[in-house]
C-alpha cells in the first residue's frame, strides 16, 4: 500500500482562513524516525515541535507561504510542498434560509457562523471554519458538543441587552438575558478548548447606553482571563459615507479596545437609515464599507469582521 504523502493538510492550498489563532496541520512524515518538525511561513522559521500541528496567530491581511520540514533522528530531512493561503478577517453571518444561495467561497469569505452551535449542511460551506454561538441561556446544553467536537471559537450570548421583540411586536433579535443571569452563568462557557467571546451587545460598552456590558465586565465573578476577544454588534443612523465609518472606527472599535484591551470582532454592523434606494444613497454605503474595511483591516487587535444588511430595501 502506498505510504501517506507527507503534507500540509490545513489550511487548503490557496485557501482562505479567518484571521487570528488558526492551526496549521501535517501528516506524519514516514520512512524514519522523526527527531522534530519545523514550520516555515514565509520563508522564516516560526516553530520547531514533535506535534503535526501548531497554532499560529496573525491579523495581517496577506497572502502567505508555509511548508514544514522533517528532521530525523539519522540526521535526514524532508519537507513538504510549500503552499499558500490568504488570511482575511472578512466572515459571513446568515441563517439557514440566507445562507442556501450563496456561495461562501466565491465570495472572499474566511470563516461564518448562523447564530447556532450547528453548522450549515450545504456542501458550498464544508470547507469553511464555522463559528459555534450559543445564542441565549436556553442553547446551554450545545456547550459540551461544541467542546468535543474541537470549534476553534465559540461566540455566547447574541445581543443579551436586547428584548427578542420590540414593543410593537416587531423581531428585532436580541436574546434578552439579564445581566446577573449572564455573570453566574459564565462558568459553563469557560476553561474550555475554544478560543471564547465574551457575549455580544448589541449596543456598544462605550456608549452612555452600554451598561450592559460593563455591568458584566466589571464583576468579580467574571473572569476576565476567560474573554479571549470581544464581539461587537453597531447599526447606528448617522453611519454613512467615509466620514461615518470613520466614526464607527473611533467611538465603536477604538473606543471598546480602549477600555479592556482585548482583540475585537464586529459580528454584525451595517449603516442605517442609509437606504440602498437611489444613486446618492449607494455611494454613501459604499463609501462606507471602503473606509469601514481598510480601517478594520490595518487595525492590528481587529481579528474578524461580517456586515450583516441582508435586504438592500431595507433601511
Amino acid at each position: 500500500q502506498a505510504a501517506q504523502a507527507f503534507e500540509i493538510t490545513a489550511p487548503a492550498n490557496n485557501g482562505l482562513i479567518g484571521a487570528g489563532c488558526f492551526d496549521i496541520k501535517w501528516s506524519p512524515a514516514v520512512g524514519s524516525s522523526v527527531k522534530n518538525y519545523k514550520l516555515y511561513i514565509d520563508g522564516q522559521l516560526i516553530a520547531t515541535t514533535s506535534d503535526t500541528s501548531y497554532e499560529y496567530y496573525t491579523t495581517n491581511v496577506k497572502m502567505y507561504t508555509a511548508y514544514v520540514t522533517a528532521e530525523y533522528n539519522n540526521g535526514t530531512s524532508k519537507s513538504t510542498e510549500t503552499i499558500t493561503f490568504g488570511v482575511t478577517k472578512k466572515g459571513l453571518c446568515a441563517n439557514e434560509e440566507m445562507a442556501r444561495y450563496l456561495e461562501p467561497v466565491e465570495m472572499n469569505m474566511g470563516w461564518y457562523y448562523n447564530w447556532a452551535a450547528y453548522p450549515h449542511t450545504y456542501e458550498s460551506y464544508k470547507t469553511m471554519e464555522y463559528v459555534p454561538m450559543i445564542w441565549g441561556t436556553g442553547n446551554e446544553g450545545s456547550i459540551s458538543y461544541v467542546a468535543e467536537n474541537g470549534y476553534k471559537h465559540l461566540l455566547a450570548y447574541n445581543e443579551p441587552d436586547m428584548p427578542m421583540y420590540d414593543a410593537n411586536g416587531n423581531f428585532v433579535g436580541g436574546s434578552n438575558v439579564d445581566v446577573n443571569t449572564a455573570i453566574s452563568h459564565w462558568y459553563k462557557f469557560a476553561g474550555k478548548s475554544y478560543h471564547l467571546g465574551a457575549p455580544a451587545p448589541a449596543l456598544c460598552p462605550a456608549w452612555d447606553s452600554g451598561t450592559w456590558f460593563r455591568t458584566f465586565m466589571d464583576s468579580d465573578l467574571v473572569d476576565k482571563s476567560t474573554i479571549d476577544f470581544i464581539p461587537l454588534h453597531c447599526y447606528y443612523g448617522t453611519y454613512g459615507g467615509a466620514a461615518g465609518a470613520n466614526t464607527f472606527l473611533k467611538e465603536v472599535v477604538d473606543a471598546t479596545y480602549n477600555m479592556y484591551h482585548k482583540p475585537i470582532w464586529i459580528t454584525e454592523f451595517a449603516v442605517s437609515g442609509w437606504g440602498y434606494s437611489n444613486a446618492s444613497n449607494r455611494k454613501q454605503v459604499e463609501a462606507f464599507l471602503k473606509t469601514a474595511i481598510e480601517g478594520l483591516n490595518k487595525r492590528s487587535y481587529v481579528e474578524r469582521y461580517s456586515w450583516f444588511s441582508f435586504n438592500t430595501t431595507d433601511n
